[in-house]
C-alpha cells in the first residue's frame, strides 16, 4: 500500500443513506428466519404428543415468538411508509 492509497481511502465518499437500512433488513430476516424455525419445532413438539392435556407451555411458546415476529415486520412496514 502506498501513501497514495491511504489518501484515497481518507477521501473516499461516505456510504449510501440506504445502507444502514439495507443492513437492518438483513439482520430482520436472519432473526425472523431464526424465529421461523423455532416455531416449526415447537409446533411439531406441540401436535406429536401423547395426550391433548392442558399443557399450554408450548402453545404460549408459540404465540410470543409468532407476536414477535409479527412486531417486527409491522415496524418494518410502518417505518416504510
Amino acid at each position: 500500500m502506498e501513501l497514495g492509497d491511504l489518501e484515497e481511502e481518507e477521501h473516499a465518499p461516505p456510504p449510501p443513506p440506504w445502507m444502514e437500512e439495507l443492513l437492518d433488513i438483513r439482520q430482520n430476516m436472519a432473526s425472523i428466519t431464526q424465529q421461523k424455525r423455532e416455531v416449526e419445532k415447537l409446533q411439531n413438539k406441540h401436535v406429536q404428543r401423547p395426550t391433548f392435556s392442558g399443557d399450554t407451555t408450548t402453545e404460549r411458546q408459540i404465540e410470543e415468538i409468532t407476536q414477535n415476529i409479527s412486531r417486527v415486520l409491522t415496524n418494518f412496514i410502518c417505518f416504510q411508509l
